[in-house]
């Protein structure tokens, strides 16, 4: 019975973590300290900030994440609607079509209204 708990945790640890994106991307900011990557941008493209990382290309970005020409290089995630990036971000949030960083063509990354 004491390894079947030990299992159950540790399943439960690895669901916790699945729904976490690398290095704390994603989550809302006002300061670069805010971020883990030190790295928050703010303004019109990123309704109430975002941590995210600068890039060269999108191999630097976790995956679900692509490096657009925003800033010179920016990580931003993936996208399929509007309603997936305001369900993840909150409002302000919208899927856009952007240029990638490095790479050349377009890819859709949520991104401010």
């Amino acid at each position: 019975m004491r390894n079947m708990s030990l299992l159950l945790g540790m399943v439960l640890l690895a669901a916790l973590a699945i729904g976490c994106d690398d290095d704390g991307l994603g989550a809302p900011c006002e300061r670069d300290s805010d971020c883990p990557s030190d790295d928050c941008r703010t303004g019109r493209d990123y309704p109430g900030g975002i941590c995210t990382t600068s890039c060269r290309n999108s191999a630097d970005c976790p995956d679900d994440w692509a490096c657009v020409e925003k800033g010179g290089g920016t990580c931003l995630r993936y996208c399929t609607s509007d309603g997936s990036c305001r369900d993840r971000f909150g409002s302000g949030w919208a899927c856009k079509n952007e240029k990638l960083e490095g790479e050349g063509g377009n890819i859709s990354v949520c991104r401010g209204d």
